[in-house]
């Protein structure tokens, strides 16, 4: 058929968003045969890594107005074999004469190659503009390097970072830098220095308090963990800090909760914690 022998993906579903028919190019580029996939819901084509309409269920129950009557859909999906494959599709709805929603057929491309090659120049790119310059950090000698590496897979994790070094050597930066680089760069970041916080005061500023906890607790107060929710805290100067409040601060990392002062209920909190430290914590 000469629908198979197209390179895109071309597939039909019923009324109810169930494939009917699914090309032999869907299956070279999903790896999924048609035996796998007719019949079912069409779930491999949409996810949460999709921009677009929802799911084709949803669009077909309720298709709203088109003015070429095609919607588009661009979907970070799995194939067959585990890899992560980069489609761009589209939808065409189809009725019958009373104007009734009978089904839909779809086609759509491989983007993968595409946009792995951009990712990868980009990432050239970045590499060649940040040989002496980082973020906010500059140096070109192969110490600096070295902190630019690790500074980079900081930011493609979630842990938590301990950043080590004599005061004015750019801590701050360093945490600026991995949040920027990171997942949450479009999320707060909040940086706070332990040090300049009277201790009986900073258990307020960090995790809240509610009214009445404490005199001058006029009103409840929120922390920077839930002003922070979503994006990243630097708490400068954690070695000056009690042990208990390090007690408190390890079960946020460990609980993801916080707990304000004078309330008895826990608050979920998510926050990439930075800290940083001039004093050797190993000899404290």
């Amino acid at each position: 058929m000469m629908v198979d022998a197209m390179c895109d993906g071309v597939f039909t579903v019923d009324a109810h968003g169930n494939f009917v028919a699914w090309s032999a190019g869907a299956e070279r580029i999903t790896g999924y045969s048609s035996q796998e996939i007719v019949g079912k819901p069409c779930h491999i084509l949409e996810g949460q890594n999709c921009k677009g309409f929802s799911t084709l269920a949803e669009l077909l129950a309720n298709p709203s107005a088109s003015a070429e009557g095609i919607y588009h859909q661009e979907c970070k999906v799995l194939g067959r074999d585990g890899r992560e494959l980069y489609l761009y599709g589209s939808i065409s709805v189809l009725r019958d004469e009373q104007g009734a929603v009978v089904g839909a057929i779809g086609c759509f491309t491989d983007l993968t190659s595409f946009i792995l090659t951009n990712e990868k120049i980009a990432i050239l790119e970045e590499q060649a503009k940040s040989r002496e310059a980082f973020q906010q950090l500059v140096g070109k000698s192969p110490a600096m390097q070295e902190v630019f590496r690790r500074l980079r897979l900081a930011a493609q994790s979630e842990v938590p970072v301990l950043l080590t070094g004599e005061s004015g050597t750019g801590k701050e930066l360093a945490a600026r830098a991995i949040h920027a680089m990171s997942a949450r760069k479009e999320k707060p970041f909040f940086a706070i220095n332990c040090s300049a916080i009277p201790e009986t005061l900073l258990e307020s500023e960090l995790f809240g308090h509610v009214k009445g906890a404490f005199t001058g607790a006029i009103r409840d107060k929120i922390g920077v963990f839930q002003a922070a929710h979503g994006g990243t805290l630097f708490l400068d100067e954690i070695g000056d800090t009690s042990p208990l409040l390090q007690l408190k601060l390890l079960r946020v990392l460990q609980e993801g909760e916080i707990r304000r002062v004078g309330d008895e209920r826990g608050i979920r909190v998510n926050v990439r914690l930075i800290t940083a430290t001039n004093r050797d914590l190993k000899h404290l």
